[in-house]
């Protein structure tokens, strides 16, 4: 799920002015990332 990457990149240049929302959006990354590592074993 690389596309996932690629929606993350594009929030995070419309979000970057708001923190709050940053925040959630590099825990949506982080929460993503492990689901994809997880589905690949």
């Amino acid at each position: 799920m690389p596309f996932i990457l690629v929606i993350n990149g594009l929030f995070y240049v419309k979000i970057k002015k708001d923190r709050k929302i940053f925040k959630k959006s590099i825990a949506y990354l982080l929460f993503n990332m492990y689901n994809y590592k997880t589905n690949e074993e």
